[in-house]
């Protein structure tokens, strides 16, 4: 099986000068965990996460203005990326390998085509077997 047969697409992302308010409501409105983050050119810079978010709250003071700070303050300045057309196993050994419950599918030039999520392979679970 291929990535492309488990992958979600197309993806949602944001630019790495999104606020964390537009970034909450993002994530809520789509009922999704956590997005990529792309540069100007629509390159895949990094990921954000609900768990992000929550980390960075924690750890604020009193008053902070999510509506301020951007999300290039909280993302993971790095994002696992695999092609459409790898193998679903390669996938799982990279995201057990990470420790990481997504991974952005990209094409040849870095741009987000898909994203694959833990969940994700759960769901197909019986599927993969096959």
């Amino acid at each position: 099986m291929k990535v492309r047969d488990l992958m979600k697409s197309p993806v949602l992302s944001v630019g790495q000068e999104t606020s964390l308010q537009e970034l909450v409501e993002l994530l809520d409105q789509k009922m999704i965990t956590g997005v990529p983050v792309v540069d100007g050119d629509g390159k895949v810079i990094g990921v954000v996460s609900r768990s992000d978010v929550a980390v960075h709250w924690s750890r604020s003071e009193d008053g902070e203005d999510l509506r301020v700070q951007s999300v290039s303050e909280i993302m993971t300045p790095f994002a696992f990326q695999v092609r459409a057309e790898d193998e679903v196993v390669g996938l799982v050994d990279t995201m057990l390998a990470g420790g990481i419950h997504r991974v952005v599918v990209s094409d040849d030039e870095g741009r987000p085509v898909g994203i694959v999520t833990s969940m994700d392979i759960v769901r197909d679970y019986r599927r993969l077997l096959g």
